[in-house]
């Protein structure tokens, strides 16, 4: 939802109109210009349309008549395993969007790079010096100003594997940092945050998100500590340059490691980070008896996750206007005892016109007994 947060004020900032909670049903001509219908019946003359379907292997492989050599593939590319050779066909590689083992977020210009390497070289190399080729990894940057960036797991993931007790997460806004202070007269700040999400008891980094104008760069460090399994203690421990962009992620390290006692401990020489690894040893032991050794707990804490990882993605939107809608995660909204029971009443909301009421009710009849 962060992201999407942020999207909305960067379209607002330049002035945009935003229609929430509704859809494109129809385009229609009226004085020579196209019109667009939507499903709330308001009709919206435009100049230009523009559609955003993404991209797709499928007619460049369909040219190809890869039947013919006896090369099986889908709609998501040369059907391959996880070192990109061919299931059908063992002496074709494959690599980039044509390559089925590439997950669609995942098939970005540098990772189309990194599996075109290791496609080549598990073609040439003997058996033995192969190994997989999709990279775990991925940046994910949208160039727009100020970027948008996300590495590792998403929110929904963390939920969907640890539930919402099982990881941190923590959230800077740049609003109010001395950089931005210094920079505001020359941009907006106010859509610009990092949040860093690491796992509870260890303290490995799991994921992040950025907005800003270095928000690429970012995500850069944070890949480097995703591939390495760097912990939030060990981030603390990296001096950042001050005022930096990235000094927002060190501050947030800094503010997930200190705030146990173990990652405290940590910090206090040799044996303190003996205690402190102690401390983490015992409560992974308490939680695994707590929650995980009966076969029972497991399936519905599996199947709770799964609710809450639905409930994490998926959002509603609260409009006071046409000019500043707020976007609320289910989840948070099943927090929020009153406007929960706002919402699965009916009842009209003060604050302004909610859409989505009947996807979260829905979401709320699906919780788990």
């Amino acid at each position: 939802v962060t992201l999407q947060e942020a999207a909305i004020k960067i379209l607002l900032n330049n002035n945009c109109n935003l229609h929430l909670g509704c859809r494109v049903v129809e385009v229609t001509e009226s004085g020579g210009r196209p019109v667009v219908v939507m499903s709330d019946n308001l009709s919206i003359p435009v100049d230009c349309i523009i559609f955003c379907t993404g991209r797709s292997p499928e007619s460049s492989l369909k040219s190809l008549h890869l039947d013919r050599a006896g090369i099986s593939w889908t709609t998501d590319g040369v059907t391959v395993n996880s070192y990109l050779r061919s299931k059908t066909a063992r002496h074709v590689y494959a690599s980039g969007d044509c390559a089925s083992a590439i997950a669609s977020s995942d098939r970005r210009s540098i990772h189309a790079g990194w599996t075109g390497f290791s496609a080549v070289r598990n073609a040439l190399l003997p058996w033995f010096l192969r190994s997989p080729a999709v990279h775990q990894f991925v940046p994910k940057v949208t160039y727009t100003d100020p970027e948008m960036a996300m590495a590792g797991m998403s929110v929904a993931e963390c939920v969907r594997r640890f539930g919402t007790e099982g990881y941190d997460s923590f959230l800077v806004p740049e609003a109010g940092s001395d950089r931005a202070d210094v920079e505001s007269s020359e941009r907006n700040t106010d859509a610009n945050f990092v949040e860093l999400r690491a796992e509870k008891i260890s303290g490995r980094i799991l994921g992040a998100t950025a907005c800003g104008p270095a928000a690429a760069e970012i995500i850069n460090e944070v890949c480097l500590a995703l591939v390495n399994k760097i912990s939030v203690r060990e981030m603390a421990r990296t001096l950042h340059s001050y005022p930096s962009h990235g000094y927002l992620l060190y501050r947030i390290s800094m503010a997930l490691a200190t705030q146990k006692i173990s990652g405290l401990l940590a910090g206090c020489g040799t044996f303190g980070r003996f205690l402190a690894a102690q401390m983490r040893v015992l409560a992974r032991i308490s939680t695994f008896f707590k929650f995980k050794w009966l076969p029972w707990k497991r399936r519905a804490l599996q199947k709770l996750f799964l609710w809450q990882s639905q409930g994490s993605s998926n959002a509603i939107v609260l409009q006071k206007d046409t000019s500043r809608p707020t976007l609320l995660s289910f989840l948070d909204v099943y927090k929020n005892e009153t406007l929960c029971n706002q919402i699965v009443s009916g009842a009209n909301n003060s604050a302004g016109t909610l859409h989505g009421q009947s996807d979260f009710v829905a979401w709320l009849d699906a919780l788990p007994k």
